[in-house]
This record gives structure tokens, sequence and C-alpha cells, in this order.
């Protein structure tokens, strides 16, 4: 997933506090615990059980977005959601704790050379959780750089690979420090041309560091990546067209929810990643990529136009 800017996946506002090295809270340990817990004692109280071996992993400044905390009744939410996932975790295997390791071995290895590319300093906290509902969360505490949420149980449900995951959520938490994504100040077809820019950054940095081979075989982009050239020319005239007549907010979920939410029903099915992944191939042919991180929206808006118009 991507990045699903309407998908309730990012949650996020204004800040910024370069911090020189990232920590990374890793829960399967805690999970695992909480799993031999509850399978050894079938009367434990769930949320006493996550309390115990898990609650205190998450920094006070971070459970009001981890726990959605602005909501009038979010404890009573915060227990159903744990009651459900430790019912859930009773029944997971070994290959499901181990993917958490996968993905801090990824961020580990991948995070400086991503920080060097793209000239950013590095993120300040990292959460690898199987309770996050989401692929990925983002959010800005006013205090720190930010915040990412990757969710291991979203991240195995639909069978995606968990360092790619990693490394595409990566990218893009480096780049929402910079441009306000939740902001519509700019106008729908402005959004749509970043969304684009934004995937394309993210695929070709992931190709870049992991290789093409993971790119391809990773299950979002079979399809797109296998389409010829003539009929992804076909494609972006539509996108194109989508994008022009997209003038409100409706419009803009609609398009979003077209080209960028997976629907295996849809011919444009995730096509809007392999379009993107193109436009910046293009964009960088002639611009150095920590120049193209330098760009800001309305930039970003005129130049992907640009790409689409001479396509």
């Amino acid at each position: 997933m991507q990045f699903l800017v309407l998908a309730a996946a990012l949650l996020f506002s204004h800040a910024a506090f370069p911090n020189p090295s990232v920590k990374i809270i890793n829960f399967g340990s805690s999970l695992r615990k909480i799993q031999q817990t509850l399978l050894k004692n079938p009367n434990a109280k769930s949320i006493e059980v996550w309390d115990q071996f898990a609650e205190n992993l998450i920094p006070q400044d971070a459970k009001s977005f981890i726990w959605q905390k602005s909501i009038s009744n979010w404890e009573e939410s915060r227990q159903r959601k744990i009651k459900i996932w430790s019912d859930d975790l009773k029944t997971k295997k070994s290959d499901y704790f181990f993917a958490f390791n996968k993905i801090e071995n990824a961020i580990r290895k991948y995070i400086p050379a991503l920080s060097k590319t793209l000239g950013e300093p590095i993120p300040s906290r990292i959460y690898i959780m199987g309770v996050s509902g989401a692929e990925a969360i983002f959010s800005f505490d006013g205090t720190e750089r930010g915040n990412l949420i990757l969710g291991v149980d979203e991240i195995l449900s639909k069978n995606l690979d968990p360092e790619t995951v990693a490394v595409h959520e990566l990218v893009h938490m480096f780049r929402a420090n910079r441009i306000d994504y939740s902001s519509t100040s700019s106008g729908t077809q402005n959004l749509l041309k970043v969304s684009l820019f934004e995937e394309g950054l993210a695929i070709n940095l992931t190709e870049k560091h992991l290789g093409k081979i993971k790119i391809v075989n990773h299950p979002p982009y079979r399809r797109p990546f296998k389409v010829t050239e003539q009929n992804l020319k076909d494609y972006v005239l539509r996108i194109k067209f989508d994008i022009d007549k997209s003038t409100d907010a409706k419009g803009l979920r609609e398009v979003y929810s077209k080209w960028f939410v997976p629907d295996e029903v849809r011919d444009e099915n995730y096509m809007a990643y392999r379009i993107g992944y193109e436009i910046f191939k293009k964009l960088s042919a002639k611009f150095s990529i920590k120049a193209l991180n330098t760009w800001d929206k309305k930039t970003i808006e005129s130049k992907v136009s640009e790409v689409l118009q001479n396509w």
C-alpha cells in the first residue's frame, strides 16, 4: 500500500525536528510473549496481558495517535481492539513473528542509504506492530521528526513482501515531512498528480535498493508491470482524462480509489503505481533525486502535467 492519502492510512500534522538516529520499537518478541501467556492461561484477560508485555513499549506522546485518543471512547476502543488482536494472536505461527525481524533488518540496512540518497535526516521513531490495521501509518507528534507504524498483520494478510513494503514506506516517511499531503488547499488535480509523483519516487527508490525483481514480483505490481508500452499509453490518456475532470473533493476520492486503491475487479487496479513509476523515471533522467526531493507541490504538479501532456 502503499501511500493511501485518502484511505486513513495517513495521519499527520506538520512538524520538523531533525533527529540523527532512529528508534525502532519492534513488538515481535512482546507479541510472542502475549501469545505464550494466553495459550498457557486461557482465563487470562487479554487487556491485562497486553498491558504487561506491550503497552510500555509505546512512549506516552505516541499513544495519542496509536490509540486515537482524539475520539471520546478511545479506551473502550483500545480494549476492544486488543481483545480481537489477542484472540487472533493465539493462532499465529513462527513465520508471523519472523516477519517482524525481517522488517527491522530491512529498516536498519536501508535507512542510512535512503537518507543519503534523498539528502534527508533520519526519522525519529519506527514502530513494527501487528496491530495497526493498515500497512503504514504516519504521524508527527510536534516534538520529533515523525513516526512510522508498519502493520505486520496487514502486510502478511495481503501476501506482501515485508522487505519491499518496509523500504517503500520508509521513502514515504522521509518525504512526508516535506509536503503536507493532508491539505487539499492546492486543489484536487494537484493532489492526484503529486500522488503519482510520490508513488513513482517510492517504487523507483525501492527498485534502486532492492532490485527490479523485487518490484515486478511484488503482488500489487505484477499486473501493472506486465503492461506493454502501447497499452500503458492508453492508461496514461485515461488517467489524465480522469484527473482533468476532477474538480472537487468527491471527484478526487473517486479518481484516487479508481487508480490507487487495489481492487482486482477494476481494470485500473494499481495502475497508477506503474504510471507514477514511469513518470519519475522520465523526470530523474533530467534531474537528480536530491533535486527532485526539494520540489514543492506546485513544482511537482507542473512537471507531472508536462510529462502526462507529452507522453
